[in-house]
């Protein structure tokens, strides 16, 4: 009885190990999944751009260097408007494949502040294709439900979520390099000239006028000794000439918008009209105020000091002259 005593502690001795070895091999996997899980669902957080980040990277940066950073990145595009503040509306992940050039349109950002874009995105969610603007993107962070969606779908197109793990690894730091992108001279004197002129036609007058006004002052005796005759005459005729085109040019901008709008071409000679017998009004105040300074009392008094003489006259109700019309013996203020 001894022995067979002994002979069972020793099986259930024997059994005990294997069987606590057993079930902490049943629950290592499980604790894998879970790591595994949080790490992607940190992965893809990571690699998503939000509306604000995505205006800021692509007005502000290089195309090149916008481009790296926002192709193969994530973002959430909303399919339904928000109801209330709390509420963020319904939004899809889909992942950013290229860039397209568009039309200007404005994105307003989280501040309030507006940026004028002129690129769509291509956006890619399982077998479908989209354009998309970038003011359509989210704001906000992804959520678990929407990242559940987007693990079944891509199951449903035969591709294993875990596949973009690693891509999205890398689409992080290229985001994060962007961020600390450091710009030196090379290349603002590259996006300067890939801009163009930025000046409007009003902006180009306002520039030659100063020019000429510079050249002119440069003529000044004082100033002719510091710079070359020839070179500030030249410099002169070269800004006059652009000036007249500009003037010319803007003349047959206003002729053209006439044109389209011909129902207005009668306000304006209205207003010049009406322009035109102004000058002529204050012109009559100021004729009749010089030819009456000397009258009444003011000119009879010989120890009084004669009134400055008016340079400006208006009439608050006009004189009777001959070919004016108003009132008779009214005086002009």
């Amino acid at each position: 009885s001894s022995s067979s005593s002994s002979e069972s502690d020793s099986e259930s001795e024997a059994e005990g190990p294997a069987a606590v070895g057993f079930g902490a091999r049943s629950e290592a996997p499980e604790e894998e999944l879970q790591v595994a899980k949080v790490d992607q669902f940190g992965a893809v957080r990571r690699a998503i751009l939000k509306r604000d980040e995505l205006a800021k990277l692509l007005s502000s940066l290089p195309s090149d260097a916008a481009e790296e950073a926002v192709v193969r990145a994530f973002v959430r595009l909303a399919v339904q408007a928000a109801r209330s503040e709390q509420d963020s509306g319904a939004c899809v992940l889909a992942e950013i494949v290229g860039l397209e050039p568009s039309p200007a349109y404005v994105v307003t950002r989280s501040d309030g502040q507006r940026t004028t874009l002129k690129i769509r995105l291509r956006c890619k969610r399982g077998p479908s294709f989209r354009l998309v603007k970038v003011s359509s993107v989210s704001n906000r962070d992804l959520t678990e439900v929407e990242h559940e969606q987007w693990k079944k779908m891509m199951e449903r197109t035969g591709v294993e979520p875990e596949v973009f793990t690693d891509m999205m690894v890398r689409k992080a730091d290229d985001i994060e390099k962007a961020r600390n992108f450091k710009f030196d001279d090379a290349t603002v004197a590259k996006m300067l000239a890939k801009k163009g002129m930025v000046e409007f036609d009003a902006q180009k007058e306002s520039r030659m006028r100063f020019l000429v006004q510079c050249a002119m002052s440069q003529m000044d005796i004082s100033g002719i000794r510091d710079h070359d005759a020839r070179e500030l005459e030249q410099r002169y005729k070269d800004s006059l000439d652009q000036l007249r085109s500009q003037e010319a040019k803007s003349t047959d901008v206003q002729a053209q918008w006439f044109d389209k709008r011909a129902n207005l071409f009668s306000l304006k000679m209205i207003n010049k009209k009406n322009y035109e017998r102004q000058v002529r009004d204050d012109r009559h105040a100021l004729d009749y105020t010089l030819a009456n300074e000397s009258a009444g009392k003011e000119g009879l008094n010989p120890f009084q000091r004669r009134a400055c003489r008016p340079l400006v006259a208006w009439d608050t109700k006009l004189t009777a002259v001959d070919g004016l019309p108003g009132g008779a013996g009214e005086e002009a203020a």
